[in-house]
């Protein structure tokens, strides 16, 4: 099939989580856009040309599944991404319905989707290193001289803190000589520098919250005379970590209304910021990575993608479709059975079973 350039282009630029996403992206895009529109933009530019939506005919198709020989690479990323977007949706759904959990369920969402952001910006950044023949400073293949030059940098910032935590809660610590957040910080350097420091102090407020909810006490409350529930504000939580410091807060109005804010307001502040954060994040994403898909001087990316660009023709060459593994797996990461929709990490119940025996 042969798409031209210009027209794939114009295709994609008419796609959107509402009319083409899968039931979930429907549903719930809404909840996210305001504040994370370029989510939709990445998805639109690096999902979507995945799928067997642009080789039905001209006109997008409906059909999420990824096409045969697109690279797992891309695969993975897809599915990092569709849940980052799921964890943004499921912490916004609990700011509406604010059930007896809601604030604890919101930010356990919140760090999960810190994860799974940092999973798709880091995989994303070795992908167009592979592209480019390029290879991150951070790579495993270091040589002794190498690896023992960054134990001592961690030596020198971070051991006196590993100290003081071993001592405080009595467990060992996991030193990483290779982290996600090494290649966060290479591909966000230089000019790109400011917005990775706006995304980890919000990401580190939402973490220490999420790892206090998940591994210690319950989050204290202040009640007001109104019935408010107040939280400590994210930058003072460990100033609040044992319900004592929280009761003595009570004497001290200044305290309280310096240090603490009404709980569902606070969780609408740090999803708000977080998700403002990663919107300019993705902006680095959406920018390297039209660069690179349709750049007629690299065609690394197009390969991955099982297309081929033209230049002499201008077009895009889509492969005819055909039946392999490949052939099973939805742009979501959804697995299917069968033919029917599917979505949200969910498995099409094939038509002629009957049903799971006792």
């Amino acid at each position: 099939m042969q798409l031209d350039k210009a027209e794939l282009l114009k295709m994609l630029e008419a796609v959107s989580y509402k009319e083409y996403g899968d039931y979930y992206e429907r549903s719930y895009c809404h909840l996210i856009q305001n504040n994370f529109p370029n989510s939709e933009l990445f998805w639109r530019n690096f999902v979507v040309p995945q799928t067997k939506r642009i080789q039905t005919s001209s006109k997008l198709g409906s059909d999420i599944r990824v096409r045969p020989n697109v690279d797992e690479a891309l695969v993975d990323i897809n599915n990092a991404h569709y849940s980052l977007f799921m964890n943004l949706s499921f912490a916004r759904t609990h700011l509406l319905t604010r059930a007896v959990s809601s604030v604890e369920n919101a930010y356990t969402h919140l760090g999960s989707a810190c994860d799974l952001a940092e999973e798709v910006v880091a995989k994303f950044y070795l992908l167009l290193l592979r592209c480019r023949g390029a290879q991150s400073d951070h790579s495993y293949e270091v040589s002794r001289d190498q690896f023992l030059k960054r134990a001592a940098k961690r030596y020198d910032e971070s051991y006196k803190k590993w100290g003081d935590i071993y001592l405080r809660t009595g467990k060992t610590l996991t030193v990483r000589f290779h982290a996600q957040t090494d290649l966060l910080s290479e591909y966000l350097s230089g000019d790109r520098s400011p917005t990775l420091a706006e995304y980890r102090r919000i990401s580190q407020s939402i973490r220490t919250i999420r790892n206090l909810i998940v591994h210690s006490t319950r989050l204290g409350r202040i009640v007001t005379q109104n019935g408010d529930r107040l939280i400590p504000k994210s930058g003072r939580v460990d100033d609040y970590r044992d319900w004592r410091s929280i009761q003595k807060a009570t004497a001290d109005e200044a305290q309280i209304n310096r240090d603490f804010r009404e709980e569902y307001s606070q969780v609408e502040v740090d999803a708000t910021y977080f998700e403002e954060a990663l919107n300019k994040i993705w902006n680095y994403l959406v920018e390297d990575l039209v660069s690179s898909l349709f750049d007629e001087t690299n065609s690394e990316m197009l390969k991955l993608y099982d297309l081929e660009f033209d230049g002499s023709k201008g077009a895009v060459f889509v492969a005819e479709p055909m039946r392999s593994s490949g052939d099973l797996i939805p742009g979501s990461g959804i697995g299917y059975l069968d033919n029917g929709p599917s979505s949200g990490g969910s498995a099409v119940w094939p038509s002629s079973w009957s049903g799971l025996d006792d």
